[in-house]
Parts: C-alpha cells; sequence; structure tokens
C-alpha cells in the first residue's frame, strides 16, 4: 500500500505541475514583450536539453502486458535459482570438508578406540567372549578349575537333599520329570537343573562376582529325579539332553543287531522316554534359568561396578564428540579460510611481486586474517563441542544398553555414535530453532540434518567394503588407509550435497517457495523504490527550473 500511496501523490503532482501549479503571476507586460522579441539562443537549449536527456529516460511506455510481466517474474525466479545453485556449491565443498574432517577423518580417530560389543562389559557379550576391558577377561580366567565337592557339600545342597530323603521314605517324593512317585527302594538323584559346572564356567556369573555354589544350589536349580536320568543327563542342559536320547534312540534302532550292553542302553532310553514329560522338564529348566539369569542380571545391572564403567565411559565418549565435532568445525573453517584466499590470490594476485618488499607484509595480512576466521568461530566451535559430548553420551548409552541384548560390531558403535549427532542436532533445530525462522523452516532444516546423518551412516557402512577393495590392490594397499578415508568422505559430501539439495527441491514444507516469493516481491519493491526515487529527483528539478 505504501508504493501504491507514493504512486498517487507522484502522479497528482505532476498533474498539478502541468496545469500550471506554483507559476508566478505576471506582473510586467513590457518585460514579457521585451523577452518575447529576443533571439532565441539555440545553442543554450540544447545543452540543457543534452544534460536532462543524460540525466533521465523520457522515453518509456508505461504500457505492461501479461507476457512483459512473467517475463520479469521469470527472470527474477532464475536470479533466485542461480543465488541457490552458487549456494550449492559452496555447499558442496563445505560438505565434503565436513566429511573429510569430521565422521571420515576425526571420526576415525575416534573409532579407533573402538571395541566390539562397546566399551562397557555386558553379561551377554562375556558369554560370547567378547570383552570389553582386559580386566575382566582376566579375572574371568583366574576362576580356577571347576571343583564338585564345593558344589555338592555346599549347605543348600545337603539341606534340600536330606529333605528329600524323608519325602522319600515317607512315600511322598515325586520326580518333577516325570510326575511319577520315587519309591523307597529306587536309587534317586538331586539333580543341579542348570548344571554346577556350567555355572562355574559362566561367564556372565563371573562377570556379577556372584558365588558359583550358592547359585546352583538355589531351591529353583535344586530338582530331585531318578539315578538313570541323572547319569544321562549328567552336564546337559534340558534340551540337549531330551535330544541326546531321541538321537540315540534312533541311533541304537538303525544298528539292527546290538550287542547285550546296547540293547541294556536301548532299553534304558526307551523307559526314560517313556517316563518323561518333556514339557514339564523344559518348564523346570526355564523357571531354573529365569531365576538365576534374573539373579546375575539385578546383581550386575544395579551394582556399582556397572553403572560406574556405564557413567565413565560415557563421558570419556562425550569428550571425544565433542571434541571431534569441535576441532572438526575449526579445521574445516581454517581450510576454507585458505581457499578464499588462494581465490583471492588468483582473482587479485598475492601483491606487486614476489620481489616485492611488501611480501611479508601482505604474507603476514593474508595469515592475520585466516587467524581472525578461525578465531570468530570459537562461538560455534563451543556448541559443537556441547552437541558433540551430549551426542557421544548419550550414544554410548544407547550402546550399553543394545548391548545387553544383541552384541554391536564396532563399525556399528560408530554408526551410532554418528547417528545420534545428526539426531540430536535435528531435534535442537525443531525445539530450538534460529531467530526469525519458522517451524516450516525449522522441520525442513531438521529434514537435512536426518538426511545428512543418514548418509554419513551410509558412508560409514560402505566404508570397509572400499577398504577392502583398494588393499586388494598390491600397489595401493600401503596408502588403504588414506585412501578409503578420502574416497568415501568425498563421495559421502557429494552425497549429502545432492540429497539437501534433492530434498530443497521436493520441498515438503512448502520453504522453498515463500522464499522465492520474498526474493521476487523484495526486488520489485526495491525497483519500484529506486523509480521513485529518481521520480522525486525529477520533480525537484523541475519545480527548481520552473519555479
Amino acid at each position: 500500500m505504501d508504493s501504491v500511496d507514493r504512486f498517487l501523490k507522484r502522479k497528482q503532482l505532476l498533474r498539478d505541475i502541468d496545469e500550471g501549479y506554483g507559476l508566478p503571476v505576471v506582473v510586467d507586460q513590457a518585460r514579457v514583450d521585451q523577452f518575447l522579441a529576443s533571439e532565441i539562443d539555440v545553442l543554450s537549449i540544447q545543452v540543457v536539453n543534452q544534460g536532462l536527456n543524460k540525466a533521465y529516460d523520457f522515453t518509456f511506455n508505461v504500457d505492461v502486458s501479461d507476457q512483459e510481466a512473467k517475463e520479469l517474474v521469470r527472470v527474477l525466479e532464475k536470479d533466485f535459482d542461480d543465488q541457490k545453485f552458487n549456494a550449492l556449491l559452496t555447499a558442496c565443498r563445505n560438505d565434503v570438508l565436513s566429511a573429510l574432517i569430521g565422521p571420515f577423518g576425526l571420526g576415525g580417530l575416534v573409532a579407533s578406540g573402538d571395541n566390539n560389543g562397546g566399551n562397557v562389559d555386558t553379561i551377554r557379550n562375556v558369554r560370547e567372549g567378547v570383552f570389553a576391558t582386559e580386566k575382566e577377561r582376566i579375572a574371568y580366567e583366574s576362576r580356577g578349575n571347576y571343583n564338585s565337592n564345593e558344589y555338592h557339600g555346599h549347605p543348600g545342597y545337603i539341606s534340600k537333599n536330606r529333605e528329600m530323603t524323608e519325602k522319600q521314605e515317607a512315600g511322598t517324593l515325586v520326580d518333577p520329570h516325570t510326575g511319577i512317585k520315587i519309591g523307597r527302594d529306587c536309587k534317586k538323584n538331586l539333580d543341579h537343573t542348570i548344571a554346577a559346572v556350567e555355572i562355574h564356567d559362566d561367564a556372565g556369573r563371573a562377570l556379577s562376582e556372584l558365588d558359583g555354589p550358592s547359585l546352583a544350589n538355589k531351591d529353583s536349580n535344586l530338582n530331585v529325579t531318578t539315578e538313570n536320568i541323572n547319569k544321562t543327563k549328567k552336564q546337559k542342559s534340558m534340551s540337549e539332553y531330551l535330544d541326546y536320547v531321541d538321537v540315540n534312540i534312533a541311533k541304537l534302532k538303525s544298528k539292527g543287531n546290538l550287542s547285550e550292553n546296547e540293547q541294556k542302553q536301548l532299553c534304558k532310553l526307551e523307559q526314560q522316554k517313556k517316563n518323561i514329560d518333556p514339557e514339564k522338564a523344559r518348564a523346570i529348566d526355564k523357571k531354573a534359568r529365569d531365576e538365576y539369569n534374573n539373579t546375575i542380571n539385578n546383581q550386575y545391572y544395579k551394582g556399582k561396578k556397572f553403572i560406574g564403567n556405564a557413567a565413565k565411559t560415557s563421558a570419556i565418549e562425550g569428550g571425544k564428540m565433542g571434541l571431534q565435532q569441535a576441532l572438526g568445525l575449526v579445521f574445516c573453517e581454517f581450510f576454507k579460510a585458505i581457499f578464499d584466499e588462494l581465490k583471492d590470490i588468483y582473482d587479485n594476485g598475492f601483491s606487486k611481486g614476489f620481489e616485492d618488499d611488501r611480501f611479508l607484509h601482505v604474507l603476514k595480512e593474508r595469515l592475520h586474517r585466516i587467524a581472525k576466521r578461525i578465531a570468530a568461530c570459537w562461538k560455534d566451535a563451543f556448541k559443537a563441542f556441547g552437541v558433540g559430548f551430549i551426542s557421544g553420551l548419550l550414544s554410548n548409552l544407547v550402546t550399553v544398553v543394545i548391548n545387553m541384548f544383541v552384541r554391536t560390531g564396532k563399525r556399528m558403535v560408530r554408526i551410532i555414535r554418528e547417528g545420534f549427532y545428526s539426531l540430536l542436532q535435528a531435534i535442537k533445530m525443531l525445539c530450538f530453532p534460529q531467530e526469525n525462522m519458522t517451524h516450516a523452516q525449522a522441520a525442513h532444516a531438521a529434514t537435512k540434518l536426518i538426511a545428512a546423518g543418514l548418509t554419513v551412516i551410509g558412508g560409514i557402512a560402505l566404508e570397509q567394503h572400499i577398504d577392502n577393495m583398494i588393499k586388494a590392490a598390491p600397489l595401493l594397499e600401503p596408502f588403504a588407509d588414506l585412501l578409503t578415508t578420502v574416497l568415501v568422505g568425498g563421495l559421502t559430501g557429494l552425497a549429502t550435497t545432492f540429497i539437501v539439495y534433492a530434498i530443497d527441491k521436493l520441498d515438503m514444507f512448502n520453504v522453498n517457495d515463500k522464499e522465492k516469493h520474498g526474493f521476487v516481491m523484495g526486488r520489485l519493491t526495491a525497483d519500484l523504490d529506486r523509480m521513485f526515487v529518481e521520480g522525486d529527483d525529477l520533480i525537484d528539478e523541475m519545480t527548481l527550473c520552473y519555479p
């Protein structure tokens, strides 16, 4: 409305001038007649006209067709797209630098301290022979040999065995595996459902620092059965025992002619198979193992050792990730400053020449500018450290939790770390958008951050394959690590740029269209303001010339 109002006011002013507004009243007719009778100074008139023609262009047509208007908008939109493309080239350089220095440069150094299974020992991992710390490995290997007397001479075992004997003599003893009473003349055994030697050699039990004999002789793990079943089962788990019975029965029957011992063995196994209830037997085993594992898990995961190690390693990983992000930002700014100085040298020259006495002075000035740029980014570096620290801490905690259920490889640890950093950046962008940024713009920026993070994750996953391909070439093998970093980092940086550009084009939140509209309207408003200023100058000059 301001532009329209100004246009209407100027139009009225021009109309007033045209109608003679402001011209003085003629009071001396003699002087007017003298002026009209004088000779015309053609040369002076030409000089004045030439000055006006140079200052102002009076040859214009105010009629504008729809096609001309559309063409003007198209030109302005092309200018916007050109700016976007130039920004894309700059972003491409920045993304490649960031990838080379960040996740595939400094990130590789940080990842060199990663372990399969993370940095904190978990029960699941140590049972698979994967230790995060040498201390726990040594402690497990120093557990000592299995001593049967320690387990079968435990007070819990003796007390339970006495109780079972009393029930047998009273005629109330029932084998829970078969549901059949054990008679007074039948040989019974008190079986460790989870074999005592299995508990002794369990790395999870050693990690929790619980006493093996006490665990083995808990009430849920002591179950009476017949001597035949117990001697066949020995140190097997219940599933292994049931499979053993089925397999050996089938094997003996397939032989045809059996020896006397083999016939006895077959008869004994068939009797066990007939008497034992697989569902009851498996339920007993499950109950014993559930209680055993719950005891170990509660002891270890709620204990000071695990919590302390998780907190300590998370703080260390947070510091490493924070340092990676802060140094990465500083190094990126350093190399960008160098590239800008080199471009300026190419465009404008370093100085008058290398022999010039100002060479050292100019060199000092350029180095000072680079140092100033690096110093100016200390706030951003501090923020990057903060975000990196939090993401490193959280990613380590997540890795620990994951390893409680499934073992992670070294590369997966790195993927979790880098992925958490991108996710945290996106969340930060959504929850704390930059000043004057709309929610739609924040969501658009967060989408690009997540896409960039996923691209880095893809690059990490691809890194091992490319490294193997390079190492397959004998001439390249000595430089494999460097080549892998440069190649994967470069490809990841380029991929990040083009994926982000594609997201811009897709424009899910209608951000680019609004930016383009704002750009076009801004240019049109600026052109109108310029024309109004020129109009004001012309009116002022006409008013001075014809008071």
